[in-house]
């Protein structure tokens, strides 16, 4: 077996509460995957917004990046100063210390995966990466400097 190192991936697992639905306020989450390492958490979730809801109050992760793609419906978001939507296919990338919301601002549900993983780790990029690639995804980013500009 080989030796992890600081490349290796970190080992993805089902969570304990794979396919359990919570509801809260509202919003509809579901666990997809964690990580199995806890000094290298990350955890991937489906959320569905109701019609207009409302959203939470302006944030902040002080050690994780968070990144959001839009499976239907609309997300209006606000990262630092700006706000803007974003619709179906859409990649948001909202980096640990970026003040953001985002609510449903229409009359359908919408979906989302919110993939959260260590500020310091480099599991978003090749994802958001790939998904550029592929799939025509907006990376969208106002203080992004990363290379991965809106298209």
């Amino acid at each position: 077996m080989a030796a992890h190192t600081a490349s290796t991936p970190t080992i993805m697992v089902h969570s304990a509460n794979w396919g359990r639905v919570t509801t809260r306020c509202g919003v509809t989450l579901r666990m997809r995957v964690r990580s199995a390492a806890p000094q290298a958490a990350c955890v991937l979730l489906d959320v569905t917004l109701p019609p207009f809801w409302d959203g939470c109050a302006l944030h902040w992760h002080a050690r994780t990046t968070e990144v959001i793609y839009v499976l239907n419906g609309t997300l209006a978001y606000t990262l630092n100063d700006t706000t803007t939507t974003a619709s179906d296919g859409t990649a948001l990338l909202i980096l640990s210390g970026v003040v953001h919301t985002i609510w449903n601002p229409t009359a359908m549900p919408a979906t989302y995966f919110a993939w959260f993983a260590p500020a310091h780790s480099p599991a978003p990029w090749p994802m958001l990466a790939t998904l550029s690639a592929t799939n025509e995804v907006l990376l969208t980013h106002p203080d992004s400097n990363d290379g991965l500009q809106p298209r």
